[in-house]
Formats: C-alpha cells, structure tokens, sequence
C-alpha cells in the first residue's frame, strides 16, 4: 500500500489529495518466527514488503500508471502538481527507494486464507477451520476476491446460523 500525494489548487474545502496503490497479491516470501519462549510474548513477523523484484516493478508500475491517469486532460485544473518524496522521482531506480521508503501494509485484504477441497487449504467450503471444532473464519481473508464479500458474508451468516 503505498500513498503518492498529489496539490491541488487552494480552495476552502480542499488543501490535497491522494493517490493509493496497492499490490493485493504480493508474492510469498515473509516469516513468522517466536521472540521467545513465553507463549504470550509477540512472535517476530517480517512480511518481507517489496522482497520480491516482481512486487517492487507491480508498484512501480502502479505509480507510473497513477501519474499517466492525474496528469490526463480530465484532470486539467484540478490537480497543479506532485508533492514530497514523489515530486522529483524521475528515474526507475529513484522512484524505488520513495516505494520503499513509504510503502506500508493495510493487512490481508482478501484471499489469505486458502480454502480447498480434499482436504488442501486452511478452510471447507462451510468457512470450518480443518482440524478445529467450532471455529470459522468469516472475514474477508477467507474471501476469493473483494467484488464477493458481500455474497460470502451473506453466505457466512447463513452457515452460522446453521
């Protein structure tokens, strides 16, 4: 997740905006290790954030693209300039240290909890955490996509009343 700020012409309502880019499906490659071992101690997580050279060019890409769509002739008027760290990246090499530098997570979006038949995936089709009794996951990481949520939610609460 990464914010690429954007001025706007002074108005009383208004002093900026954003654009936000996200790569929700970065590919594999973060660790969860314990801290120690007190169970209750916070266990030492790394999502290893633009590791992969594959994820650091889906969010250059995904600047690039931002910059293309507010700098088009819809915008014309609305938008004066780039701002901060963005504003003088002109090289490949220089817009990847200011994604570095300022990309951040916003969690699991969707999908992070694998669901699958015969036994595959963390979940049943009935949203059962395999090999537990009683516990379901009924929130948007248990969810294929964000266009669905609501149908599984729908779904979900229907299973839970079950």
């Amino acid at each position: 997740f990464l914010l690429s700020p954007v001025r706007v012409p002074p108005s009383p309502k208004s002093r900026g905006s954003a654009r936000s880019c996200s790569d929700t499906q970065p590919l594999p490659g973060g660790t969860i290790t314990l801290n120690s071992t007190d169970p209750f101690a916070a266990p030492l997580i790394n999502p290893n954030l633009l590791g992969s050279p594959v994820d650091r060019a889906v969010m250059r890409e995904a600047v690039k693209t931002a910059r293309t769509f507010v700098t088009s002739p819809a915008w014309e008027g609305f938008i004066e300039s780039e701002f901060g760290d963005f504003a003088n990246t002109t090289t490949d090499a220089a817009l990847d240290a200011v994604i570095r530098a300022n990309a951040d997570t916003v969690y699991h979006t969707v999908g992070t909890v694998a669901m699958g038949k015969g036994g595959k995936g963390a979940l049943d089709a009935y949203l059962r955490v395999r090999g537990t009794v009683g516990l379901r996951v009924v929130d948007a990481s248990a969810f294929v996509s964000s266009c669905f949520c609501f149908v599984q939610q729908e779904r979900a609460l229907n299973l839970a009343l079950l």
